[in-house]
């Protein structure tokens, strides 16, 4: 069988089919063999010999054969090709070729029904079977899926799948190569993810122009566990399944090699790599490890992979899906979702029409709408249409009111899926058209008919494509803060632009950084646009266009009415990639870890790096960038979703691998990327083609030209507050609409005649409005302030010349009053002097008086100061003996009440305290003589008794004791029982009041020194008195004179103050009268020069507005062309403005 059949279809293959990717006979056997051998595995078995037989298994090998050939050579066909295949195999099996030598009949033969790719031959039954045989006529899906989420098996479905688990269940290297859109990535990833995760570890890459070697390698490396030394696998029992998608996208170096998937061939060749991070570079075999791929077909930014690479891979090609295939899906999943939520039944009707309308629509744009090196997004996939599809499907039941709208929604979904990218109004018109023929041959409806509300010239049409621009779907009508906001048909756009202006009032209040956004149709275009992507789940959006056309701000619109959170980086001097992975963490972490809807906002000025865009393709593609998180950092996402997936069911196992996948699916669905890129420059064009998820996982919105409302509507509200006439503003809005477009039109001549480029942005019409705002304002400025100096030097002249003689008036006026005032204080110096006379007098009188009764006074003094001196020896110790006083109780004179027999220190002390109080003794008899003797001590224990004792004492009068009492106290104070120290062995109190006797003792005998003094101090105190008197009536008699004179004093000052004043107001305006006289004599001429030139300055701050204008002009757009075109566009420019009756100079010139 071999020998005859690989021969002629090689030879066919290479002489007359086209491959999807090329490929050498050897290397095509290569995969006939690996693909052969497999399928022969489950004939090793004895027992199915014994079964079946020898001619059965035989049978069956033979057929087993023809099927491997199917799909490894004919595999690799393109669709076209596989048609060619089909017939050259049958003409084989069927014995037609005659130049063959060997041939064999194949039993059970083919069917000739259909093609050989429909069937597969069953082992089992030893019969072909037809794949559409395992497709069940029913499939039931879940009621709360999301429609992307829905499989809809096929042909293809089935076919494909069967070689993934296939290849995976027996390690065959695979490569599925086909166009875009057409589902290998879906069905590699779902034979992976169906397997066992106990047995499976899947490793997903994708691959990308900047995709690095050593990027490739830590990717996988990282998931692998050490076995053994120098050996690496997946933990044991369990296969790692490496799926790489776009395998030939990385650039090639300089000499055509491609590190990333030599890497990946010297995997799947030698079974490991070396190690890059042991200084040794040890060899790492790698075991359990299966590589599967996917990529597209060579051309534009993919590359042809090297046949090293091929050869160790069974190739299969991806045909498109056909028209049959397409509708099947694609109505299934409308009819689901119209039976699920109960629509009416005119839109059940409408399932097939719309797939089919769709189908036709999408082939026209991808034949006719090609690529080219101006429209290189023009590249059209499945994607797009699936898009479509879906978007139909956003109409919730309760907003539809029958087929009509929703036939206008799919007209809405195509012009946001086709239309959207388009750059220019020739392929937006020709799409309009297509729509119209299409609505009517497949929907049975009248597009003038469904579109008549948008109808604006009455015309019973609806063909221009202003007409086409007021259809609006969206969820833009919803309030502010609404919890529910539905997508809905927005049919009066005057209460959109009021909704939506609602939405920015809003945003402004709350916002630290104020939209300043005109809110004119081509804005609201744009926002409906990106606000129904961000609507979708995993929504991206490709958002084209120039500097300053609007794309962050109606971004930024748009999340804040979804409630979504912006995040855009902030580049700084130091911003590198490590700080680029530090945000994207951020990003990926409030998405999939705190599920908070997030809008990353990229433009492509914020690219310092191209590995920036190569994690944005990663992320629009997988929605992870590989290696971003550290097995730290990845374990607290896994714990940040733990209970969000236990609470939906999912990552039930609980492991890290299963946790972080649902981590992942929420970034997928709570992640929207919107990317702002310029058109302008290769930048573009190369980041289209290096990273097709750019493309392909992104709705394209085309920023075109501002159509000519938007000019104006963006110039009236900006000059709206500026003052000027409102003809006149209307008139400068024309102009800077004009500027606009005629600089358009300057462009494209210059670039004919020229050869140079230049783009009249929407920033270039911002800053001409700025700038006419700015100019305007500060010109206005400079002319006023020139124009005032001139008449207030006007006005001052005038004011002169009036001036002058009233100034000669005042001043003959004057002068007689400064003489008579010179006069009055001639004679009231005169009457000063005489009184200082007699005030002088009188002062020398009181001082002799002030001399007397100070001599007087320091005699006083004196003797005080004696006195004083005197008495203070004596009052320490008195102060002394009042303290202890102080310091005795109750309980202390207790103790010499209840004595009976005192001590003798105690019986004198209390003794002579009776004498000084002038108490009386007891007659009592002596003991020892017989004799009547004197005892005090029964009288002084009564007198210590009393309740004031201690204060009589404090209070006893020291100045006036009996000097016989102080005679009997000093016969007392000698003896020895009468000290101080002894006293107080035996008794406290009695000592406190023993030194209390002792200090008035000493206290009288210091008083009779002083007492001479004190009278001789009074005698001095009196006569000083007599002075004082005397002195204190000559010092009011002196205060009375010197008040007098004060008074005369006063009152000279004040003539002189207007004496003063008088000269000074003379001599000023003596001087006034000088200078004005000379300023009219030397600016007589200067009159005439300044009246004509505040005149001129008036007419010049009125044609302000035309020079300002036109200068604005210049400045914005004409500072890249050539003196020939600026000269021909402001001659053309001031005709225009002068023609508008702006008030404008005749001969503009700039430089003025």
């Amino acid at each position: 069988m071999q020998k005859w059949l690989l021969p002629q279809l090689l030879r066919t293959l290479k002489r007359e089919c086209s491959e999807v990717s090329p490929s050498q006979e050897q290397n095509c056997v290569q995969s006939y063999l690996k693909l052969f051998s497999t399928l022969l595995k489950p004939l090793h078995d004895v027992r199915v010999y014994e079964e079946k037989g020898a001619s059965t298994v035989a049978k069956a090998i033979d057929c087993l054969t023809v099927f491997s050939i199917i799909w490894s050579l004919g595999a690799a066909c393109t669709t076209e090709s596989r048609k060619i295949f089909d017939a050259k195999l049958r003409s084989l099996l069927k014995h037609e070729v005659e130049d063959v030598d060997h041939f064999k009949r194949v039993e059970p033969a083919l069917p000739d029904r259909g093609s050989v790719y429909d069937y597969f031959f069953d082992v089992q039954q030893c019969k072909w079977l037809p794949w559409a045989d395992t497709v069940t006529a029913e499939q039931q899906f879940p009621a709360g899926a999301s429609p992307e989420s829905i499989i809809v098996r096929t042909l293809d479905n089935i076919r494909y799948s069967f070689i993934a688990n296939h290849c995976i269940d027996n390690r065959i290297p695979l490569l599925f190569c086909g166009p875009t859109g057409t589902g290998k990535t879906a069905y590699m990833q779902g034979a992976i993810l169906s397997r066992d995760k106990s047995t499976t570890v899947p490793i997903f890459l994708g691959f990308s122009a900047q995709t690095q070697c050593a990027q490739t390698q830590d990717q996988v490396d990282v998931k692998l566990d050490r076995r053994r030394k120098d050996t690496y696998g997946p933990p044991t029992g369990k296969l790692c399944v490496v799926m790489v998608d776009d395998l030939n996208m990385p650039a090639k170096e300089a000499y055509g090699a491609q590190p990333p998937i030599e890497i990946l061939r010297q995997l799947v060749d030698q079974g490991g790599w070396f190690d890059r991070k042991d200084s040794t570079h040890p060899f790492r075999n790698i075991i359990d490890t299966l590589v599967v791929t996917a990529m597209g077909p060579p051309g534009g930014g993919r590359t042809f992979i090297t046949p090293r690479m091929t050869q160790l891979m069974l190739l299969t090609g991806f045909a498109l899906l056909d028209d049959d295939n397409m509708t099947r899906i694609f109505t299934t999943i409308l009819d689901w979702r119209f039976q699920s939520q109960n629509y009416p039944a005119e839109v059940k009707g409408l399932s097939e029409k719309l797939v089919s309308a769709t189908l036709e629509v999408y082939k026209a744009v991808a034949s006719e709408l090609l690529p080219t090196p101006l429209k290189v997004h023009y590249t059209f996939n499945l994607r797009d249409f699936a898009k479509v599809m879906f978007g139909v499907l956003l109409l919730p039941k309760d907003q539809c009111d029958g087929a009509n709208r929703h036939v206008r929604l799919w007209v809405h979904e195509v012009f946001r899926v086709f239309g959207d990218r388009l750059v220019d109004d020739k392929d937006r018109v020709w799409l309009l058209e297509q729509m119209r023929d299409v609505t009517r041959s497949h929907l049975g409806v009248g597009f003038d008919e469904v579109m008549k509300h948008l109808d604006s010239n009455s015309d019973g049409k609806v063909d221009t494509l202003d007409e086409v621009r007021l259809l609006f779907f969206g969820d833009l009508m919803s309030a502010p803060a609404a919890p529910k906001r539905p997508y809905t048909e927005c049919p009066d756009f005057g209460n959109l632009a009021n909704q939506v202006t609602s939405h920015l009032e809003q945003y402004n209040l709350m916002s630290t950084s104020p939209l300043n956004l005109v809110l004119f149709l081509y804005c609201i275009e744009h926002l409906s646009r990106v606000a129904r992507v961000l609507k979708q789940p995993g929504g991206h959006s490709l958002m084209v266009g120039v500097g300053g056309s609007g794309r962050q701000s109606v971004t930024k619109l748009a999340a804040f009415m979804a409630d979504y959170t912006i995040f855009q980086i902030e580049i700084a001097k130091g911003y590198d990639k490590l700080a680029w992975r530090d945000d994207l963490k951020k990003l990926l972490t409030a998405a999939g870890g705190r599920a908070n809807p997030m809008v990353f906002l990229f433009t492509d000025t914020q690219i310092k790096d191209e590995s920036f865009v190569e994690d944005i393709n990663n992320m629009l593609n997988t929605g992870e960038v590989p290696n971003l998180f550290a097995a730290d950092e990845k374990m607290q996402c896994c714990e940040a979703v733990r209970n969000y997936a236990k609470a939906e069911g999912k990552a039930a196992d609980g492991t890290p691998t299963s946790l972080f996948a649902y981590f992942l699916e929420r970034v997928r669905a709570l992640l929207h990327i919107v990317l702002c890129f310029s058109p302008i420059g290769n930048g573009w064009r190369s980041r289209l083609r290096q990273f097709p998820s750019l493309v392909n996982c992104t709705t394209i919105d085309w920023f075109s030209e501002w159509p000519s409302d938007a000019l104006l509507s963006v110039a009236e509200q900006f000059l709206e507050s500026v003052p000027m006439a409102e003809a006149t503003r209307a008139s400068c809005v024309e102009m800077c609409q004009l500027f606009h477009v005629e600089s358009t039109k300057l462009a494209t001549r210059f670039k004919l005649e020229l050869r140079r480029h230049y783009y009249a942005t929407p920033t270039s019409y911002l800053e001409l409005i700025n700038t006419f705002k700015t100019l305007l304002d500060e010109k206005r400025g400079e002319v006023s302030a020139k124009r005032d100096r001139y008449l207030v030097g006007l006005e001052k002249l005038a004011n002169t010349e009036q001036s002058v003689a009233g100034m000669q008036k005042e001043l003959t006026d004057l002068q007689p009053q400064l003489v008579a005032k010179n006069k009055e204080v001639e004679e009231m110096m005169g009457v000063v002097n005489a009184e200082s006379d007699k005030t002088n007098a009188v002062k020398e009188v009181v001082s002799g008086e002030e001399a007397i009764a100070s001599q007087a006074a320091d005699r006083a003094n004196a003797i005080k100061t004696d006195c004083e001196k005197e008495l203070g020896e004596a009052m320490p110790e008195l102060n002394e003996a009042l303290g202890a006083l102080d310091t005795l109780t109750g309980k202390d004179i207790a103790e010499i009440k209840a004595m009976t027999n005192p001590p003798e220190p105690v019986r004198l002390v209390l003794t002579a305290v009776c004498i000084m109080k002038g108490i009386g003794a007891v007659k009592v008899q002596d003991k020892e003589t017989g004799k009547k003797v004197d005892d005090y001590w029964p009288n002084a224990k009564k007198m210590v008794s009393e309740m004031g004792f201690l204060q009589s004492l404090k209070d006893y009068d020291k100045d006036s004791i009996p000097p016989a009492v102080i005679n009997k106290i000093k016969d007392y104070t000698v003896k020895d029982d009468f000290q101080p120290s002894r006293v107080a062995k035996v008794s406290k109190a009695a000592y406190g009041i023993c030194c209390w006797v002792r200090a008035m003792e000493t206290y009288d005998r210091v008083a009779k020194i002083v007492a001479p003094k004190r009278e001789a101090l009074a005698a001095a105190e009196a006569e000083y008195a007599t002075v004082m008197v005397g002195l204190k009536k000559k010092q009011a008699e002196l205060q009375e004179v010197l008040d007098k004179l004060q008074a005369l004093n006063d009152k000279l000052s004040a003539l002189e103050t207007e004496q003063f004043n008088l000269k000074n107001q003379v001599e000023d305006c003596s001087r006034k009268l000088e200078r004005a006289e000379q300023l009219i004599t030397s600016l007589g001429g200067e009159k005439t020069r300044w009246t004509a030139m505040a005149e001129q300055l008036g007419v010049d701050y009125e044609n302000l507005t035309g020079d300002v204008i036109l200068a604005s002009g210049v400045i914005a757009y004409l500072g890249a062309f050539t003196p020939e075109f600026r000269r021909d566009a402001v001659t053309a420019w001031s005709s225009i403005s002068q023609s508008k009756e702006i008030p404008g100079s005749a001969q503009f010139a700039l430089e003025k």
